[in-house]
């Protein structure tokens, strides 16, 4: 269906809930020609969808998910230039420049695993984007992939699971939740169409007054790519919705025709499908002919094929014919996929370890832990904890998965901090720490001096003891030195290095001193004990 938006930017919608029709609608209303929700007897936008950092598509895999719907549109492109299913209906259609003919490639793919921008829409979800954040999310795409924006070129952007989009944000203007399943629309000269994940929001033609919609993919796949064939032979005969072919009430070809399937061919696991494309099976709404029943119009499965008549979904009845408006068509058609599935957030199952000597001045050193949904980028922070790893706070500029303590960090526990990222965003849990280390030991520092005990007289010993230490040293070495009488110009005792020296005649009128020198992991401090007193012969 079709509406005409301000400012070049037009929409055209397959929708649900309710069903208007008309051309020219701005901005800020509801678009026009909606379509009411087959089999559904309530509005949509009763289901609250709740905010998660965790994407999915469904009962199935997104991987699934993407080649099922890109499939079926390598299917289409195959069976090009047939007259065995849908898309041959709009060959009968034309601008001034000829006929369109069913001549369609698959361009490409793309898969885009970032993170979506912040919500753009007030609804009650915080998971749901604009029609803004959608056009610039394809312009990115189109620059990444060398794709360009053209007459002959349509662009599909595909989400996944409960996620809602509104065309201005404001859900009073039509959102996936309460008004359309998917909708085509140009911007410039990007010609694109929009999917929402159909089973999220009950957009499937299962409850069809006769011959309900099948699924011989299962609802996942085939609810998307019924409306995708519904938006995709719409953007073909009607690209810049506005000059392309319309009923007089404003209903494009797809709109006529909107969730009535026409009879099944057969079926696949008790699911009818009326369609088979590249030897697949699908069941597809049907397209408007308006060489059907001899001229009157009407929708058909495949061109020159049994036509009915169009939906009974539409408020306002509308037996077309389609019209040319004197716009351009796409002869020929290459679609692009363009998945928006951001990656689920890593979670860590195993925190990160800390290995190093807890001792000041040595580096300590940081794994990043393990982590869920394959991170591709790790922050680093180190915490400085209280001497029973309670209490930590960051410590400044400490941001690398390696960090030597400092001064500052003697008799406190240190640990690390790391936060797993990939293209889905930072880890919704925030940063791992990991455990604390021991109490970090500083350079030994002396409670109280060694001390010299003995009788200072030539022939006999005197013993220096350690002192008090703190930071728990491990190591001692003791020197004496020889002294003056008043206890100055201390020189070292060659081979005096024990914790006794026994005094020799040289001692004799001299003053004795002793240094301990106190070691552990952080480093060295030498203590003097005070002189002795004066050594006799």
């Amino acid at each position: 269906m079709k509406t005409l938006l301000a400012s070049l930017l037009v929409v055209g919608a397959i929708l649900a809930g309710s069903s208007a029709s008309g051309v020219g609608a701005s901005v800020g209303s509801q678009p026009a020609g909606i379509v009411g929700h087959s089999g559904s007897p309530t509005v949509h936008g009763t289901t609250v969808h709740t905010p998660s950092s965790t994407f999915t598509c469904g009962s199935i895999t997104c991987a699934a998910y993407e080649t099922g719907v890109n499939g079926f549109l390598q299917d289409v492109a195959h069976d090009s230039g047939g007259a065995n299913n849908v898309y041959s209906a709009a060959t009968q259609y034309s601008d001034n420049t000829g006929s369109i003919a069913y001549n369609q490639t698959f361009g490409g793919t793309y898969v885009d695993t970032s993170a979506f921008p912040s919500n753009g829409c007030t609804t009650v979800t915080a998971t749901c984007l604009t029609q803004a954040q959608l056009v610039t999310e394809i312009s990115s795409a189109l620059t990444a992939n060398g794709w360009t924006a053209s007459g002959s070129n349509l662009f599909i952007i595909l989400l996944p699971a409960d996620v809602d989009t509104c065309f201005d944000g404001n859900p009073n203007d039509g959102c996936a939740s309460n008004a359309f399943c998917a909708y085509h629309s140009i911007s410039s000269s990007l010609i694109y169409a929009v999917e929402p994940f159909n089973a999220s929001f009950t957009c499937s033609g299962a409850g069809e007054l006769s011959n309900p919609q099948g699924f011989p993919n299962g609802p996942e796949i085939d609810e998307t790519v019924n409306t995708t064939s519904h938006e995709t032979n719409e953007a073909i005969t009607d690209p810049n919705l506005g000059g392309g072919w319309y009923s007089s009430q404003g209903n494009e070809n797809g709109d006529l025709c909107a969730w009535w399937f026409g009879a099944p061919l057969g079926t696949v696991n008790s699911q009818p499908y009326n369609q088979v494309i590249n030897g697949h099976d699908y069941s597809l709404q049907q397209e408007f002919s308006n060489a059907a029943n001899a001229g009157a119009g009407g929708c058909v499965q495949q061109l020159g094929g049994t036509a009915t008549t169009t939906t009974p979904y539409l408020q306002v009845p509308d037996a077309g014919p389609l019209v040319w408006h004197s716009g351009p068509v796409m002869r020929s058609v290459t679609t692009y996929t363009i998945y928006w599935i951001p990656a689920t957030t890593p979670a860590v199952s195993a925190a990160p370890v800390v290995s190093g000597t807890h001792a000041v001045g040595k580096p300590l050193s940081t794994t990043n832990g393990t982590w869920t949904n394959s991170p591709t980028s790790y922050q680093y922070k180190w915490q400085r904890c209280s001497n029973t790893g309670s209490s930590c706070v960051d410590i400044a500029n400490a941001t690398s998965s390696q960090y030597t303590l400092a001064t500052a960090d003697a008799g406190h526990e240190i640990r690390s901090e790391v936060l797993a990222s990939n293209d889905g965003g930072p880890a919704a849990s925030g940063f791992a720490p990991s455990a604390a280390t021991g109490v970090v030991i500083g350079k030994p520092a002396v409670i109280s001096l060694p001390k010299i005990s003995g009788i200072a007289k030539v022939g006999h010993a005197l013993s220096v003891s350690k002192g008090t230490w703190k930071y728990s040293p491990t190591i001692y070495a003791y020197h004496w030195l020889r002294c003056s009488a008043k206890g100055t110009s201390c020189k070292s005792i060659v081979g005096a290095t024990k914790a006794s020296y026994k005094l020799a005649k040289a001692d004799a009128g001299h003053k004795l001193e002793a240094k301990v020198t106190a070691t552990n992991a952080a480093g060295s401090y030498t203590a003097t004990s005070r002189p002795s007193g004066i050594a006799k012969k």
